[in-house]
């Protein structure tokens, strides 16, 4: 059900404001606590990788509901959705993997 806060995809479709506050939520912490477990258990390429994720990742709903309103596709839709998602976890992925190979 889409209403359950702990659904999973539901940070994949927030807009980017919200992803600090579903950690929030799934980490159970405030704000001040959080900033401090992130920084005490998250790397840099960790936390690169996940920027990288953010800023490549799918479109909001609001720009997935246009695509299908202006299409009238559900393979452009779906493609405007699986797309971008596959680039962003190969950047991610490929990006940490650098990381780590090198240690960057």
């Amino acid at each position: 059900m889409i209403n359950d806060v702990n659904h999973p995809f539901l940070p994949l479709f927030s807009s980017l404001e919200l992803q600090l506050t579903t950690l929030t939520v799934i980490y159970g912490l405030n704000s001040e606590l959080l900033t401090t477990e992130l920084q005490r258990t998250t790397t840099f390429a960790q936390g690169f990788s996940f920027c990288l994720f953010s800023l490549l990742n799918i479109p909001c709903l609001t720009t997935i509901g246009t695509i299908w309103n202006e299409s009238k596709s559900f393979t452009y839709t779906a493609f405007s959705i699986v797309l971008p998602l596959c680039i962003a976890w190969l950047f991610s992925f490929f990006m940490l993997s650098i990381n780590y190979d090198f240690q960057l």
